[in-house]
Parts: C-alpha cells; sequence; structure tokens
C-alpha cells in the first residue's frame, strides 16, 4: 500500500543517511522506527479524511481493554522472539554436527515453507474482517462455514502443494 511504499522510502533514505554519518547498525534501526511512524501517522491521518473524523479517541480506552491487547500481543512477540531465535539456532546445530551444506538445505527450505505460507496467508486475509462482521451480527453459522472453507482450501492446496515441494526437493536444492 502507498503508505508501506513511502514509510519504507523514508527508511531507506534516513537509514543511509545515519549510516553515512556513522550511526552503523543503529542507522537501520532509527530508519525502522521512523518507518513505523510515518505509516501510523499516515495511515491515521488518511483514516481521519476517509471517515471524516478521528477514528480512535483515548476516551474510549478502557483498562480491561489494554490488559486484553497486552495479553494478546506478548503471546504473539513471544512466538516471534520463539521463532527468530530458533532458525539460526537450528542453522548452527546443522552446521556443527551435520555439515555446511546441511544448513544450507535447511535455510532454502525453511524460505520455500514460509513463501508457501505467506501466499496461503494473503489468500485468506479477508476472511479475518468477514467473520468479525459476522461474529458482530451473531451470525455464527456463517462463521462455521467460513471455517469449514479455510480448512478445506488448506487441505486441498497448501498440504498437497508442501507434498509435491518435498517430493521434489533435491531438484530445487540443485537449481537453488
Amino acid at each position: 500500500n502507498a503508505n508501506e511504499l513511502v514509510g519504507k522510502i523514508f527508511e531507506v533514505i534516513i537509514s543511509v543517511v545515519f549510516i553515512l554519518k556513522g550511526y552503523g547498525i543503529w542507522g537501520l534501526l532509527y530508519g525502522s522506527m521512523i518507518n513505523f511512524l510515518i505509516i501510523v501517522l499516515l495511515s491515521t491521518l488518511l483514516s481521519a479524511i476517509h471517515l471524516g473524523f478521528m477514528p480512535f479517541s483515548i476516551k474510549l480506552i478502557k483498562k480491561n481493554n489494554i490488559k486484553e491487547v497486552i495479553s494478546f500481543g506478548s503471546v504473539l512477540t513471544a512466538g516471534s522472539l520463539f521463532t527468530m531465535f530458533i532458525e539460526p539456532f537450528n542453522r548452527f546445530i546443522l552446521s556443527q554436527y551435520a555439515s555446511f551444506s546441511a544448513a544450507a538445505i535447511y535455510d532454502v527450505a525453511s524460505r520455500v515453507v514460509v513463501q508457501i505460507r505467506g501466499v496461503i496467508e494473503i489468500a485468506f486475509r479477508p476472511i479475518l474482517p468477514q467473520s468479525s462482521m459476522y461474529h458482530n451480527t451473531n451470525e455464527f453459522d456463517k462463521i462455521k462455514l467460513i471455517s469449514k472453507f479455510s480448512v478445506r482450501i488448506v487441505s486441498l492446496l497448501g498440504i498437497p502443494l508442501l507434498l509435491v515441494i518435498a517430493v521434489w526437493a533435491p531438484e530445487l536444492i540443485n537449481i537453488w
């Protein structure tokens, strides 16, 4: 989306400027933080323009809602941290106890699986807002239908695709 593109452009420019000024790796961090701020500000501004009012209000923030968001966010963060640290750990273990080529093969396989999962995830992005809408109108039977459809799609497309890739893995590694 345009907000992310603008944010990424500023991230690159600011990162390069900070790196050239001698901040080193911290320049990347500063650029990333400014990217995030630009995306949030642009999204808020555009939402206010399109909706005709600010989409949120500090008065509407409730203590219980904050606890729920922090609880949910902490679980997601823990999962992300685990994933972030397990990949290098797996590569290290493979390179130490198997071989460097095993670590390279693991890296390629891991990336392929992540790419496939990303394609499936993108296909299912519209489902969450639709399910939320049905939940708000108490149409739980439609949510069940969407869930069944989702499981069928993953079962009929995602699993066979991963199996095909598993069978063709040696050829894919040679091509890579």
